[in-house]
């Protein structure tokens, strides 16, 4: 098959693309669904990864990536360049799908790990496709600027939900609640006769249930105990995240970006300040320390990286040091600090507990590494840590987290040593590119330092209004794939749009007003006479040209209209890098893609300014300079459009359909087990079951709802039943206590009512196994002790009563709420303790 001709872009050499004047079509297409598909991550829950809730975005990824290569392979240069970059992201990534393998052929919690896997393997192939575009610091503020007009809309969604959203939010729940129990009281026949249910109310409860569901509220009481106090307790925004912690750490990069798109007409710096105010500001309210932390050393990077440099240039007429503006910078923080300590969203706590937090952070990573010892060279498997992180909890230590709070005890508790390496190789590398800086060329200009006007119609480029497609996009992806239908996406999406339209009208005018000024723009015609006063082209040597159009920004202004402004996009990327590993050495995230594909995207970000300032000094073209690391190789794009087809199909095998399959019977069961349609949601668990055969999940179902089916027909057949079902789930999760506590709490509840000894035993045996793997909780080391009482081992449970009341002193003096005995539990642990222990003592 013979190939098209390659149509030739006028006025540009073919290898450069800084000197082009925009992409070609279907470039500029790719850039904006590349960046519709980043920002897409901003939109949802990225703690759901583990769940599977956002496989469908690595299956849209790896979809792009074949038609990318297979575009390329047919119409286009036919080979990629991979460097040192790429090799320490795909080391990091190697060494997390070698570590799910370990537990997909061997124990543990595989639907996890195939998950998280792939959440990598797509984040890596979307920041390896970005990179190839974003070849000039001229892209690289165009994706800014848009990344920072979603970063605006949904800081300001934070501070709605601050000052608005959880009253409603608190007032709906309780409604929802409230009528939820009051129905089901009636349909169990607690407050009325069964006979006087209605049809109508069963309805009314499912619409009920179906709604909880959506809101993500617990159905059972005890469950919402954690939700109900973050809920009513605390106000910290999470924009459409789930955790504070992982919005705060958006907010800090994009907010230092921010700043970093000051450099232009004093007419527009007002709108760049009011931004990173109210980003600064929500970032305050989060109550996130390490965010905090983070932030102050990034405006400290880059503090001292301006002040260094406006040092190198003393001599020259433009080499101010900005006293002047870190002050004024300097004065906004504190403006923000005492508004917000004056309006509540600030309390003493904050700062007065904040050796608490640190304590805390200390006894999770005490833990870690004793779990890491244990696993050193393949690490627990992706999304498996806590399981393993239980059976080291300390005593006193607040939480069962599901990841260490700290990037390298997470990478390496997760992936092992390999990703360790990785991840040393990822930060080793952004180190050196910091500090291998080019220094001024022959013409005098520092490179990357000041630039002219941004291009023209700039918020009309793919990369922005690329970004603003993550809204529809996320929007119908979360309700076409068991998200449900979520109304803020349009709501903010609309927003989204009305500031762009605002953003493209007055960048015209400011354009008009430019050019009204300085003259009409050269046009491409003049273009090959305007490079020198003898009126050369840049084919007949017009060096005055071609040194304008090989300038960082990719523009090319007049003479007579070029007006120097500070480039603080590098140092900006530079600080919002430092600020994200800073946060991330005392907060989770590094494993959850939105976190993840930010830091990258920062790092070849600066890597693509980095280079134009290279092909600045040097004279060389930027796509000869962005890839001079260490290694470089080139891939046949046939090669990588089969490669990536290949790891498009087994994706779809092994996770997307699996897992939409699985979760879509879930739900349908959970409907019918609302409905008390025991038989009908028993077949739905199991074709969840059969269509995913590595998820848990369905075999939870199936032996909570045998156990309820027992008790109500007490029958040994359902109750067997129920516990081959839990036995699958130990099985399969041999180090974990939570299903060897389900077994114990089976078997109690078979001896409450047979009260035969021999069911009591093997209660306190599944008991004992669970507390070896987890023995620091009060509640487990309680039931372990009632076991025991029951079977007649009253030593036994005279140890177990001691111990349940010494965790349980800890957690009082800790402050640990929800780890607290209750108080009829209590009192029969004091009990057994002293030797008293009445045969008639309720259960």
């Amino acid at each position: 098959m013979s190939r098209k001709p390659q149509i030739t872009r006028p006025l540009a050499h073919s290898h450069s693309p800084l000197l082009s004047f925009s992409p070609s079509p279907p470039h500029a297409l790719m850039l904006a669904w590349l960046a519709a598909l980043f920002a897409a991550r901003w939109l949802m829950p990225t703690e759901g990864a583990v769940e599977g809730l956002t496989l469908w975005l690595v299956q849209l990824v790896l979809f792009t990536a074949v038609a990318r290569a297979a575009w390329e392979w047919r119409f286009g240069e036919q080979r990629f360049r991979f460097d040192a970059i790429d090799g320490a992201i795909g080391l990091l990534i190697l060494s997390q799908v070698v570590s799910a393998l370990t537990v997909v052929f061997g124990v543990g919690n595989a639907r996890a790990a195939i998950n998280i896997a792939w959440e990598w393997i797509g984040s890596g192939v979307l920041i390896w496709m970005l990179r190839q575009e974003l070849t000039s610091l001229r892209v690289v503020r165009q994706l800014c600027l848009g990344l920072s007009l979603t970063a605006g809309v949904l800081a300001g969604f934070g501070l709605w939900q601050h000052y608005v959203g959880y009253d409603e939010m608190s007032r709906e729940y309780d409604r929802l609640v409230a009528e939820h129990d009051r129905l089901s009281e009636r349909l169990r026949g607690d407050e009325v006769s069964p006979v006087s249910v209605s049809a109508a109310d069963v309805r009314k409860l499912e619409a009920l249930q179906a709604e909880m569901a959506r809101q993500q509220i617990p159905i059972e009481k005890e469950a919402r105990q954690s939700l109900e106090q973050r809920l009513k307790g605390s106000r910290e925004p999470l924009g459409l995240f789930a955790l504070a912690n992982s919005f705060a750490g958006l907010l800090i990069v994009m907010g230092l970006i921010v700043v970093g798109l000051m450099g232009r007409p004093r007419t527009s710096q007002w709108v760049w300040v009011l931004l990173a105010a109210m980003i600064a500001f929500c970032v305050l309210l989060t109550k996130s320390r390490t965010a905090w932390v983070g932030l102050s050393v990034g405006i400290g990077w880059w503090t001292l990286r301006l002040i260094t440099a406006q040092w190198r240039r003393a001599n020259s007429p433009t080499g101010r040091t900005p006293w002047l503006q870190i002050g004024t910078w300097m004065l906004l923080g504190a403006s923000l600090v005492g508004f917000a300590a004056l309006n509540g969203g600030l309390d003493q706590a904050v700062l007065s507990e904040a050796h608490k937090s640190l304590r805390y952070r200390l006894e999770f990573w005490q833990a870690t590494w004793a779990t890491i010892r244990e696993h050193l060279w393949f690490g627990t498997g992706p999304g498996n840590f806590r399981d393993y992180y239980l059976a080291h909890k300390l005593p006193q230590s607040s939480e069962e987290i599901a990841d260490p709070h700290n990037l390298i005890f997470d990478v390496w508790a997760n992936a092992g040593t390999l990703g360790l390496i990785g991840l040393l190789a990822c930060v080793g590398l952004m180190v050196r590119q910091v500090f291998k800086l080019p220094g001024q060329n022959q013409k005098g200009n520092s490179a990357g330092q000041v630039e002219n006007l941004p291009p023209e119609m700039a918020w009309t480029s793919s990369a922005v209004w690329g970004v603003g497609l993550a809204f529809p996009l996320s929007a119908i992806g979360m309700e076409f794939f068991g998200h449900g239908y979520d109304e803020r996406l349009w709501w903010l999406g609309g927003i989204w749009c009305g500031l762009w339209l605002i953003g493209v009208v007055c960048s015209r005018r400011r354009d008009s007003s430019i050019q009204a000024d300085s003259g009409s723009r050269v046009g491409p015609a003049a273009l090959h006479r305007a490079g020198s006063p003898s009126g050369k082209s840049i084919e007949e040597g017009g060096p005055a040209l071609e040194a304008n159009l090989s300038h960082p920004t990719g523009s090319f202004q007049p003479a007579a209209s070029a007006v120097p402004l500070r480039n603080y996009m590098p140092m900006a990327l530079e600080g919002a890098i430092v600020a994200l590993l800073v946060h991330l050495l005392g907060a989770g995230g590094i494993a959850m893609p939105a976190i993840t594909q930010l830091l990258w995207l920062v790092w070849v970000m600066r890597t693509a300014c980095w280079a134009s300032a290279v092909a600045l000094e040097e004279e060389k073209t930027p796509s000869e300079s962005l890839w001079r690391s260490v290694l470089v190789a080139r891939i046949s794009a046939a090669g990588c459009a089969l490669a990536v087809g290949g790891l498009s199909l087994v994706c779809l095998m092994s996770a997307t359909m699996p897992e939409l399959l699985c979760r879509t019977s879930l739900q349908a069961g959970d409907f019918e087990w609302g409905r008390h349609q025991i038989e009908s949601a028993q077949a739905r668990y199991l074709n969840a079951a059969e269509a995913d055969p590595w998820a848990i999940e369905p075999w939870e179902r199936l032996a909570d709802l045998g156990l309820q089916r027992w008790q109500q027909s007490k029958l040994d057949a359902d109750f067997d039943a129920a516990i081959r079902r839990l036995q699958v789930v130990s099985d399969r999760l041999p180090f974990a206590s939570r299903p060897l506590r389900r077994l114990g709490q089976a078997w109690l509840s078979r001896f409450n009512r047979s009260h035969s000894p021999n069911q009591a035993k093997i209660a306190a045996e599944f008991f004992v196994a669970a507390i070896e793997r987890y023995p620091h909780h009060a509640t487990l080391l309680s039931e372990w002790a009632i076991a025991c009482e029951g079977a007649g081992w009253d030593e036994n449970a005279r140890e177990a009563a001691r111990k349940s009341i010494r965790q349980d002193e800890i957690n009082r003096v800790a402050g640990h709420t929800d780890k607290y005995l209750s108080s009829d539990v209590r009192r029969r642990m004091e009990r057994l303790a002293s030797g008293d222990s009445p045969a008639n003592d309720a259960n």
